[in-house]
């Protein structure tokens, strides 16, 4: 807690969770189990659970490494070993540990991703619709033109015939 490195705000023995951003999901643990009776044949034992599912020895330097964790929610559970086959005692400290995901797979980026979704269906559909409705439009002014012309065809057919029924007198 020293470090102004450390992501803890406070002690880790008050801490039950801790954040990490995405870019942080490597991380590094110093532990120590303070039992001063042995402590030679004293040994400490970890998993994290949602990562891995066998208990693991705390190696001599009292680190506990892991890299490139994908992100999700995990449980680091650390407890002191009875014997040889690593078999651990009741007392148990759990450390909850999420790694947040990156931006892109977040919930405001699936909700931005949605949004933009459908005001893009929106735009495709109105821009569908108005096309349509101007080719309407277009079809409706070519029929009324052929309307008219019919009907101006007619009027001229009509009057040429009857020009030609009084030019042409009745023998």
């Amino acid at each position: 807690m020293a470090d102004e490195n450390s992501l803890l705000t406070k002690s880790i023995l008050f801490s039950d969770k801790i954040q990490l951003l995405p870019k942080l999901n490597s991380f590094s643990l110093h532990v120590a189990a303070l039992n001063y009776q042995s402590p030679s044949t004293q040994q400490l034992i970890y998993k994290l659970d949602g990562f891995s599912e066998k208990w693991a020895p705390v190696e001599n330097n009292f680190i506990i490494n892991y890299s490139n964790l994908p992100y999700g929610t995990y449980t680091l559970r650390l407890k002191l070993a009875k014997n040889k086959n690593l078999s651990g005692t009741n007392m148990e400290r759990t450390l909850e540990i999420e790694v947040l995901p990156p931006f892109y797979l977040s919930k405001w980026a699936y909700f931005i991703y949605a949004l933009f979704s459908l005001l893009s269906t929106f735009l495709l559909l109105s821009y569908f619709q108005k096309r349509n409705k101007e080719n309407q439009l277009k079809l409706i002014e070519k029929i009324k033109q052929e309307k008219e012309r019919d009907l101006y065809t007619a009027k001229i057919d009509f009057f040429t015939d009857v020009t030609h029924e009084i030019r042409t007198p009745l023998t």
